[in-house]
């Protein structure tokens, strides 16, 4: 999770920085910009957005691309985490999307 000396961090820093504190061999690219369909991603792809909207797309263009290995979508509320690990033969991740209209409302 993330931890007060966090507060002002980019959300990738701050999980790279946790990745690298369990284990300092991790090699990891941060691209601390907006995401767009002309990127160019790692193979093995963590989605740390805020909206299911833009995981629904960053996932429909990998999978269009045949563009990853694994992608890793970590979705908070409340105490509540659901980490969803996909790789591209999976037929079951497209079914987690939903309209904006059923987001629930909540802190994390």
């Amino acid at each position: 999770g993330f931890s007060k000396y966090d507060l002002g961090e980019l959300k990738t820093v701050a999980v790279k920085k946790a990745i690298q504190d369990n284990n300092p061999d991790v090699e990891i690219d941060v691209i601390p910009h907006r995401w767009n369909a002309e990127m160019v991603l790692h193979p093995h792809v963590f989605v740390c957005v805020d909206s299911i909207r833009i995981r629904e797309t960053i996932y429909k263009q990998l999978k269009r691309k045949n563009a990853f290995n694994v992608l890793l979508d970590g979705r908070m509320l409340g105490t509540t985490v659901r980490l969803f690990i996909v790789t591209p033969q999976d037929t079951k991740y497209e079914n987690t999307f939903y309209a904006d209209s059923e987001i629930q409302r909540g802190r994390c």
